[in-house]
């Protein structure tokens, strides 16, 4: 994960030019592919018809506060696009890449809102009192817990749903 955090703070040059030499030393090809890591658009579709709230994180994952104005308003809206056109309904949610404190400002939020999200995820648990800067708990593969805690989130999400 660390890696993942030097490399958001990078342009997208160089980016490029780390991925190229990381792709060298592997032989290029035996990475894996995208299809192989995360949800496709019929998988999405299945798990938004079927319990699971979608929402948005921006189509680059660059720390949103970084990004010059026209690479903020397209990756807020884009994703939030793409999104809408798989399940067929609004995305109402952001969860900000990152989500620490430096990761969203008043600029971000502005683009935030400007794009229709009603509520945007920040990985600080303690609440700010703006539905723009909702506290949260990351729920991560690599912690032991994630699957109990995912499981229970999701029967609480149905549970509520009943009410």
């Amino acid at each position: 994960m660390q890696i993942v955090g030097r490399l958001k703070k990078k342009s997208n040059e160089e980016i490029e030019k780390i991925v190229s030499r990381i792709e060298q030393k592997c032989a290029a090809g035996e990475l894996p592919k995208a299809a192989d890591i995360y949800l496709g658009s019929a998988e999405i579709e299945i798990m938004a018809k079927n319990v699971v709230e979608f929402g948005s994180h921006n189509n680059s994952h660059f720390f949103l506060s970084q990004l010059e104005a026209r690479d903020l308003k397209e990756g807020v809206e884009y994703s939030k696009k793409y999104l809408e056109n798989i399940i067929g309904w609004p995305v109402r949610y952001l969860a900000y890449p990152n989500g620490k404190a430096d990761d969203f400002n008043h600029t971000v939020v502005a683009a935030v809102k400007g794009a229709h999200y009603s509520h945007a995820f920040s990985l600080m648990p303690e609440q700010i009192d703006s539905p723009y800067a909702i506290g949260r708990y990351g729920i991560y593969v690599n912690d032991k817990s994630y699957e109990p805690l995912f499981g229970l989130r999701l029967a609480l999400h149905a549970w509520k749903g009943k009410g």
